[in-house]
């Protein structure tokens, strides 16, 4: 018997077999759309096909810190950021934003504050543990979007 490939929701975060979820797909264009074939072209996400969290994401999505939340979730799948402020100086990739806890230390601030001034770079404050909280990890204090078209999403919604 073959093994059936597993996703996770992104709503609730359970895992559940491929056949079983909603496939939205980013195009390389930036539109978002439901790929019932599972063979669109471009990034992929999966969602559970039960009511409540179809439900979450509209929910989520339709407010803007919901948005915030499916950009940051869709970067951190694609691969397009990077991790913390030491992360920054030797990175190959330039950021286009960088978010930042409220609670970053003074010296890592100014660090943050120097690179920007130097390549031209968003920064962006977040309430404490935002990011913890949104990434189910502990201590994300600084998290760059590497990916223009994202990065340019959450500079609109903050607007």
């Amino acid at each position: 018997m073959k093994k059936q490939p597993v996703r996770m929701c992104i709503a609730c975060r359970g895992a559940y077999e491929k056949k079983q979820m909603l496939r939205i797909v980013k195009d390389k264009d930036g539109n978002i759309s439901l790929d019932f074939s599972g063979k669109k072209a471009g990034r992929g996400a999966y969602i559970c096909d039960s009511a409540q969290c179809i439900d979450m994401m509209q929910l989520k999505s339709n407010t803007p810190i919901g948005k915030i939340d499916c950009y940051i979730n869709f970067a951190v799948r694609a691969g397009k950021v990077l991790w913390g402020v030491d992360s920054l100086e030797r990175a190959k990739r330039i950021p286009f934003v960088i978010l930042f806890d409220e609670t970053l230390g003074a010296n890592s601030f100014k660090q943050l504050e120097t690179y920007c001034s130097k390549t031209g770079a968003k920064a962006l404050g977040l309430p404490k543990d935002y990011l913890n909280n949104l990434l189910k990890r502990s201590n994300v204090k600084v998290l760059s979007l590497t990916d223009e078209s994202l990065a340019g999403a959450i500079l609109k919604v903050c607007e």
